[in-house]
């Protein structure tokens, strides 16, 4: 690294370090935008979640109310309801369903004290031979259970238990009574329990007043109640089979904790999805909600907690580190750059040096006289030279004066000599530029150049010729050198040329990066919901079609869970292929987290959407990558309506795809604002 430095300009240096900084600035910069993304999104998918449960719960009080009401209407329709009829009537509940996780449905009888003893015996001739109303006083007025089907296992605790007498459920039955409506208890230990898993209670209530009595007030309501139809609900019991399919897809990722009226602490918690014991610590929770649900006379307060572990910062951390390598990888090509740019203006310095030494030793022998001065007669003899003559080529002045000078210079020089000479005749004008060898005295041969002027007497006729001539030979050894020179930097040009385009394929390489999913190589998240605004906005610009497609592998989880995640991986990478095939180069695949995968279909309608979505199903059973894994795919569809924004087109098309996967999945299904 230090030999990699020296002789780099502390300028230059500090640029290095700049864009290195700059690089990793960029890096965390894009790796807390995808964060923050990712956390949007999972806020969003959180208060969906919070909002589902909700609905689901309030659904199933409401369709535990019309269960109880439907028993009132029974005891309506008649004058008395034996116990065999009312074990046909929840025995037909039973067979259709409508009971799920209730613990029983029930009939107590309101029973005045001056009635009790005749009551009892009533219901001992009925076959029940140890028939007591529990708990054992005197009271001005008793209630009993007499009622109860399944009248089997934990419900036979509860046979002849006067509910009037605990104060949580005395309230919630006078209320019942009083409004004509169903009411809702507080936190309970039901009866029922035997000491073993025991479960937060709560019990719901539905009137039944004498038939044919007025009921319009509440004095007419009191005097003519006969009983209640209820249930007494085991919390644990009733949530699990509540919220079946959220906990089983959001288990690890999410908790719900469910308290009795507006205070959240353990003596009102009804219901929890994990024990003390599992349950994580404060640190780990990302979000939490607090959510009342008012129904039938009672508040019951929500706790939901997302974890932190349910959002998936991968996109992030996989920017972050290869933005980190890649920068710092930007950084060591920087420097080597830099390194051979160094290097190559000490060689042009030096070369340019030793030029400018040569060009200095000429200007030295010009001004010395080293070039030699001749003349020549008519006939091409040497009649004069200087003394440069022999200090250059190292013949003596004697033998070289008398002779021809075609006795030295080169063979192949001679035509090109007469010809120079020939031009000083026919001219009359001084020629320069004409370049020979002339043979040394030790045989060897030197190059010189030479100018010359014509000689003329009085008439004007040439009679020989004067000139000079310089010995060329080291200027033309030091401009072959550095022609030699000048190619080594014409290569190393090559290289920085060569190293700048690597510079731009990275810089390349990290867009892609930070815009597609590393395994399946469709988009991420994050660009497919930049494309997607970008698509809404020219939707709504020119009036053209857009549609979604929303789509989840059916039997993905148990295919990873069983197979490991290399077979999941290659599943993920399968069905990803596949939709890069069936969709048009205007298309746009993505995965935006797990299973789940969009297609943006631009220019195409809710028909078009559909045909492809069906397509796709069909391509999915006849892959045999995914069947062999019992993989299938439920997808769901959404036209853009104008005036909707991006992401109610996305939820539009999960609603859409979680009503196809209710259906038993391997199906398609629009969203009804678009059928």
């Amino acid at each position: 690294m230090i030999d990699l430095l020296r002789g780099i300009a502390p300028r230059y240096l500090w640029g290095a370090v700049v864009l290195l900084v700059a690089g990793l600035s960029f890096t965390v910069f894009l790796s807390l935008s995808i964060k923050a993304d990712v956390e949007a999104v999972a806020r969003r998918e959180f208060d969906s979640t919070c909002n589902e449960i909700q609905r689901k719960i309030v659904d199933r009080l409401a369709a535990n109310a019309l269960i109880l009401r439907s028993g009132a209407a029974l005891f309506d329709a008649t004058e008395t309801v034996s116990r065999e009829e009312w074990r046909a009537f929840v025995r037909r509940l039973q067979d259709a369903q409508q009971t799920p996780a209730i613990q029983g449905i029930g009939y107590a009888l309101v029973i005045p004290r001056e009635r009790l003893a005749a009551h009892v015996r009533a219901i001992r001739r009925e076959g029940f031979p140890d028939y007591q109303v529990t708990p054992a006083g005197e009271r001005e007025t008793y209630s009993s259970i007499i009622y109860l089907e399944p009248f089997s296992d934990r419900n036979l605790r509860a046979f002849g238990y006067d509910m009037l007498s605990e104060p949580v459920r005395r309230p919630a039955m006078e209320r019942a009574r009083d409004e004509n409506t169903a009411a809702l208890s507080g936190k309970v230990v039901l009866v029922q329990e035997t000491g073993e898993d025991v479960q937060a209670g709560a019990l719901m209530y539905v009137p039944v007043y004498r038939h044919g009595s007025p009921i319009d007030t509440v004095q007419q309501r009191r005097a003519a109640l006969e009983g209640w139809v209820y249930s007494p609900y085991r919390m644990t019991d009733l949530m699990r089979a509540t919220l079946r399919s959220w906990d089983a897809k959001q288990k690890g990722r999410m908790v719900l904790q469910i308290y009795d009226g507006d205070v959240v602490s353990a003596d009102a918690l009804l219901y929890d999805t994990q024990s003390a014991g599992r349950r994580p610590p404060a640190s780990t929770a990302l979000v939490t909600r607090l959510i009342p649900v008012d129904y039938a006379g009672r508040r019951w307060t929500l706790r939901v907690t997302q974890l932190a572990a349910s959002v998936d910062y991968g996109g992030a951390l996989l920017v972050l580190f290869g933005g980190t390598i890649i920068s710092l990888l930007l950084f060591g090509l920087t420097l080597s750059l830099l390194s051979t740019r160094a290097n190559a203006r000490r060689m042009a310095e030096r070369l340019t040096a030793e030029l400018r030494e040569s060009e200095e030793k000429h200007r030295l022998l010009i001004e010395n006289s080293h070039d030699i001065i001749y003349t020549l007669s008519a006939d091409e003899v040497f009649t004069f030279v200087s003394p440069a003559w022999t200090a250059l080529l190292g013949h003596p002045l004697d033998q070289v004066v008398g002779q021809p000078f075609q006795h030295f210079v080169h063979p192949d020089d001679l035509a090109g000599c007469m010809v120079f000479l020939h031009a000083a005749i026919e001219t009359g004008q001084r020629q320069e530029g004409v370049e020979y060898r002339v043979r040394r005295l030790d045989g060897s041969w030197s190059r010189h150049t030479s100018s010359a002027v014509p000689l003329k007497d009085e008439a004007g006729d040439v009679v020989g010729f004067q000139g000079t001539a310089r010995d060329v030979t080291e200027r033309r050894r030091a401009e072959e050198e550095l022609q030699q020179r000048s190619q080594e930097l014409a290569h190393m040009n090559e290289e920085l040329v060569s190293e700048t385009t690597a510079l731009a394929e990275a810089n390349a390489a990290i867009t892609r990066i930070a815009a597609t999913d590393h395994l399946t190589g469709l988009a991420n998240r994050r660009h497919f919901y930049e494309a997607l605004e970008k698509a809404v906005s020219l939707a709504r610009r020119h009036g053209s079609p857009l549609a979604l497609v929303a789509l989840d592998l059916d039997g993905f989880k148990r295919a990873n869970d069983s197979a490991g995640h290399e077979a999941g991986d290659e599943v993920l990478a399968s069905f990803a292929a596949l939709l890069d095939a069936l969709c048009r180069v205007e298309d746009l695949p993505g995965r935006l987290g797990g299973d789940e995968f969009s297609l943006l279909l631009p220019g195409i309608d809710l028909g078009g959407a559909r045909g492809l979505a069906e397509r796709v199903l069909a391509a999915v059973r006849s892959r045999e990558a995914l069947a062999r894994r019992g993989v299938t795919v439920s997808a769901g569809v959404a036209q853009w309506t104008p005036g909707e924004f991006p992401d109610d087109l996305l939820r539009r098309a999960d609603e859409a795809l979680y009503a196809a996967k209710r259906g038993g999945g391997d199906a398609v299904a629009g969203d009804h604002a678009d059928d």
